[in-house]
């Protein structure tokens, strides 16, 4: 027995096709934008549970999908909850957040995204005063300029700090190789404007 209401019954005269299985790009459409649009609960929980039991038929996410691409967006929170809003970062630099480090960064076009800190990357190898080799780069994450506020900035020494550590530049991202750039945590020439 198949579920159907009429709001997700296809429009005009049905088509032989209509009740073929949906394919698999109407069904990856239709669960990407289940969470990004405001539809009616009982829509999304009938696409849901047709998605779940594999019975979603062409014409059931034809319609559905029509639901979908004329409803509005859902407003993005910011991940963090209510307690740690704070102003949107504005700047490019080292931004700590919990026991996340992030590097903002302008893009070609001017547009702030961000990259956050992955020590189990192994193209960037810094061997510490220890003897210790650490795998680390900055990898972006989409999204993850939103996790972090302008507040969350960090001072000047705890940049050169973790750019010591990590022997990444913490003005520009690129890979330091010289014993004092690696000492300061940045280039000479982005220390010159940091």
């Amino acid at each position: 027995m198949t579920t159907t209401l009429p709001v997700l019954a296809p429009t005009g005269r049905p088509k032989p096709w209509m009740s073929d299985p949906a394919t698999v790009k109407q069904v990856a459409t239709i669960e990407k934008e289940l969470g990004r649009r405001q539809i009616d609960a009982v829509v999304a929980d009938l696409l849901r549970d047709l998605l779940a039991a594999g019975t979603l038929t062409k014409g059931q996410a034809s319609a559905g999908l029509d639901l979908l691409f004329s409803a509005s967006f859902v407003p993005k929170t910011p991940v963090y909850g209510t307690d740690t809003i704070g102003s949107a970062p504005t700047e490019e630099g080292i931004y700590e957040r919990g026991d996340k480090v992030y590097m903002a960064v302008k893009s070609a076009t001017g547009r702030l995204y961000a990259k956050v800190l992955d020590q189990t990357v192994s193209t960037c190898k810094r061997l510490t005063a220890e003897g210790k080799v650490v795998n680390v780069k900055y990898v972006y994450m989409a999204g993850a300029i939103s996790e972090i506020t302008a507040e969350d900035k960090v001072t000047r020494e705890r940049a050169q700090e973790l750019g010591h550590l990590t022997a990444i530049c913490v003005k520009c991202g690129t890979k330091l190789e010289d014993a004092d750039s690696v000492a300061r945590g940045m280039g000479p020439v982005c220390y010159k404007k940091f």
